[in-house]
């Protein structure tokens, strides 16, 4: 099995107001596996703030992390879509990290923080 992928890579530009980031282009990333037919697209313009959640776990996944900041930015897209569930946007989280070479316990631990930040916001 081909795991999912981002079809692009992320461009980012900061907000005129230097608070959060847009996108500077859309990028795609195709959700289950590689010819699963289920695109996500994340228009330019998107707006940002790479992760949402505690503070305290910054130092153990950077936000900015180029490495794996494209599955927050999906992230932060997928919550404010009606097509998907929160439960299945923080899954879809999980496996955007994996496919951009994050370990299994460390992208397990930013859906665990993300999922639980979500809950004490209730979000």
């Amino acid at each position: 099995m081909t795991t999912s992928n981002f079809t692009e890579p992320l461009f980012l530009k900061p907000r005129p107001d230097g608070g959060e980031w847009l996108t500077a282009r859309a990028f795609s990333y195709e959700v289950g596996k590689k010819g699963s037919g289920l695109v996500v697209t994340v228009p330019e313009d998107t707006l940002t703030d790479l992760a949402t959640m505690p503070r305290v776990l910054w130092p153990l996944f950077p936000p900015h992390d180029p490495r794996y900041a494209a599955a927050f930015v999906l992230h932060d897209h997928l919550c404010r879509w009606p097509g998907f569930s929160r439960v299945v946007t923080d899954a879809v989280l999980y496996e955007a990290l994996r496919a951009l070479g994050a370990s299994a316990p460390k992208a397990w631990l930013v859906y665990a923080a993300v999922s639980a930040w979500r809950m004490i916001r209730r979000k």
